[in-house]
């Protein structure tokens, strides 16, 4: 195609003479512009030639309305140090991951057959569990690249306990962080999240002889294990879950946390208490894990506690469920929420007031003795420490275990 020239031309509009400016537009075409005098049709042309020399006929042919549009971003971005092509170029990631979003649902998926394989049934398990729990609260039909920071929120919101939603949070920050990477969505809506503490003040949530009584009394065979080493050996929820029951020595009374399975990578030896070795005889085995996978601990865990009035529980099983449906609205009212590592945070507590061996203590729970110092010290009284490892299987079942208040922090 003929490309037109800039030029100025005489022309006719009702009986008058009038100077026509033709310049080329970017896209083939001509534009037109009439001026009264020749000498503006002149200066026009100047102007035009110029902007054709630097920038290309398409910044000559741009309309005044699309002009001003660009000065009013360029000073709306001034303050920041950013450009029209930063901006632009921004937008346009923006809409390219839109277009790119995957349903959330074929995202979950897609996202646990990449883990499967690699990922240990436990934590396969409960990232399953929460990823799928999340696809069911979020809008239907919603996008990777359309879920929202407040709408995370939101969905934690409706969790009671913090270690729930750190689990939660935890999860869902690496299955963003995925789709990231999978294009799916250009930024991480999980990491825009609320910090969620713990508790108070730093306060460690611990048990009373009492309520730890009442929770074995409840406690399934399949979990009871598991539960006693995290209430008289202070043993780590993740420590126990990979242990087998070849670590445990009843004889020696001891409990050998190989550094395989151990949080800070290093072996350690811990001592079982006489009560302990009462409870872990006649439920010991020759072999095989301590703790039951996946739902089949999570389900008489989440009853045990949630009939000593802990809760609620955001569950998918049926028989969790089924608990909760049938207490009163004046039951779940007094349901509190699970203290973070309460087992541990409790059997440390109860043995540095017990034995005031404070590097003992430290050594068997794997910890520096300022950290046990500095979070386990005079929470609770030698009296209390006492009862809490007097407790047996004939007391527990006699109801024999003597009430204590919880006492207050030092």
């Amino acid at each position: 195609m003929k490309t037109s020239k800039i030029k100025i031309t005489p022309i006719n509009v009702k009986g008058e003479r009038y100077w026509q400016l033709v310049w080329p537009k970017h896209n083939g075409g001509r534009n037109r512009q009439a001026f009264k005098l020749k000498t503006e049709a002149e200066r026009e042309m100047a102007k035009k030639k110029a902007e054709i020399a630097s920038y290309g006929a398409a910044a000559a042919s741009m309309p005044e309305k699309l002009r001003m549009a660009a000065v009013n971003a360029h000073d709306k971005l001034t303050p920041y140090g950013k450009t029209i092509d930063d901006a632009v170029d921004f937008y346009v990631k923006h809409l390219a991951a839109q277009a790119g979003g995957k349903g959330l649902r074929e995202a979950v998926d897609l996202f646990l057959e990449s883990r499967k394989a690699d990922a240990s049934d436990r934590y396969y398990n409960s990232i399953k569990n929460r990823l799928e729990t999340m696809v069911k609260r979020l809008p239907a039909q919603c996008t990777t690249s359309q879920v929202s920071s407040s709408q995370l929120d939101d969905f934690l919101a409706t969790f009671t306990a913090p270690a729930t939603k750190r689990s939660y949070k935890a999860n869902m920050r690496t299955f963003f962080n995925w789709c990231v990477t999978k294009s799916f969505c250009q930024t991480n809506p999980a990491t825009g999240l609320q910090v969620i503490k713990s508790r108070k003040d730093g306060e460690i949530g611990i048990l009373t002889p009492e309520e730890l009584a009442r929770l074995l009394e409840q406690c399934d065979d399949s979990i009871l294990p598991g539960v006693v080493l995290g209430a008289f050996c202070g043993i780590r929820q993740a420590e126990i879950s990979r242990l087998q029951w070849g670590a445990i020595d009843l004889e020696e009374k001891i409990v050998t946390i190989a550094g395989s399975i151990a949080k800070t990578g290093a072996r350690r030896i811990t001592k079982i208490p006489d009560n302990a070795v009462e409870w872990l005889t006649p439920l010991a085995q020759k072999e095989g894990a301590v703790w039951p996978a996946g739902e089949e601990y999570r389900r008489p865990w989440n009853i045990a506690r949630l009939r000593c009035g802990w809760g609620p529980f955001q569950s998918t099983c049926a028989a969790v469920n089924a608990v909760q449906n049938r207490m009163t609205k004046a039951q779940l009212k007094k349901l509190r929420a699970w203290p973070d590592n309460a087992l541990r945070h409790s059997a440390i507590s109860y043995k540095l007031a017990k034995t005031r061996d404070l590097a003992q203590v430290a050594t068997e729970a794997g910890n520096s003795p300022n950290m046990i110092k500095q979070h386990y010290d005079a929470l609770v009284k030698p009296t209390a420490a006492e009862t809490w490892f007097a407790i047996r299987p004939a007391e527990v079942a006699s109801g024999k275990v003597t009430r204590f208040r919880k006492a207050k922090a030092a």
